[in-house]
């Protein structure tokens, strides 16, 4: 195997390994559940806990801390747009199964296709035409059961909601910080956002007097979340995609919605009608066409 090959197979594998990451969120967000943990103190705990990781790995790489606007601008995607996103998330988690959740998620795709087009004056490709109107068949497939009553409770159009302004913020998320992370590094840039967002949400906990985990099951979560599925996830698909670019990136990236079904399904026992399983395939296959139609 030559060393280019090599290199793209370790950067693939780095993809994955970070999305299965991603993938286990929900498992982390449920064992808290169990500990009574509150949402704003399990993202403080999320985020603090994994910032000193992330500018560890900064200070050990020498990686140069950016200045002024900048600066101020990755501070204001972790303040705004990753707390936004990460809220919706957990947020949604109580009224809707993970995997749904994680599959309103991947209509971002079809999201900053359309955005991008609208505002940005970016050329609409056949591939991407196609993925947008895959997403959103997909997006009323997943919605249909809410609207009608079946396999989910009567309060699932608000996870409905969050999940679609998740996918929203984080659609405006990825399209703020593309050249912004090109710019500036995405390491520093994921320890400046990660940072920012710790800041948020710790204050909003102590703001509300959230009480720390009351038990190792709730700290267990943190952590998790912590460790697990943020700086190992970052810095996997950060390493991952310095070596085989955006695009097989992107695609790879389509295993953390299949992990979280599996993780539903079998670990927290939810259910899915055949028509969501139908909608979670498109919007699937949307989030891949579009990250193939890129260039």
């Amino acid at each position: 195997m030559s060393i280019d090959r090599a290199s793209q197979f370790r950067g693939s594998l780095l993809v994955v390994l970070g999305s299965v990451s991603f993938g286990f969120m929900p498992l982390f967000g449920s064992w808290a559940k169990e500990d009574h943990l509150s949402l704003w103190m399990l993202l403080a705990l999320r985020f603090l806990i994994a910032a000193p990781i992330l500018w560890a790995i900064v200070l050990f790489k020498k990686e140069a801390i950016p200045r002024g606007g900048a600066l101020l601008s990755l501070m204001a995607m972790g303040a705004i747009g990753y707390v936004a996103e990460a809220s919706c998330f957990f947020g949604a988690l109580k009224y809707i199964p993970s995997g749904l959740v994680s599959l309103l998620l991947y209509i971002y795709p079809g999201i900053v296709t359309l955005i991008a087009w609208l505002f940005l004056h970016e050329k609409m490709s056949r591939g991407k035409l196609i993925a947008l109107i895959l997403a959103t068949t997909g997006t009323g497939l997943l919605i249909i059961p809410t609207l009608t009553g079946s396999t989910l409770g009567p309060d699932a159009w608000k996870g409905i909601a969050l999940g679609l302004i998740m996918a929203i913020s984080y659609a405006i998320y990825i399209i703020a910080g593309t050249k912004l992370a090109k710019h500036a590094g995405p390491m520093v840039s994921s320890a400046v956002i990660v940072s920012s967002a710790a800041a948020v949400f710790v204050i909003i906990a102590l703001f509300r007097g959230d009480a720390l985990p009351e038990s190792s099951r709730g700290w267990l979560a943190a952590g998790s979340l912590a460790i697990i599925a943020t700086a190992i996830g970052i810095t996997a698909v950060l390493a991952g995609l310095a070596r085989i670019g955006p695009v097989r990136t992107s695609t790879l990236s389509i295993v953390e919605p299949l992990v979280t079904v599996v993780v539903g399904v079998t670990l927290l026992h939810e259910l899915f009608s055949p028509i969501q399983y139908a909608g979670g395939a498109c919007v699937l296959i949307a989030a891949i066409t579009t990250a193939r139609s890129r260039h």
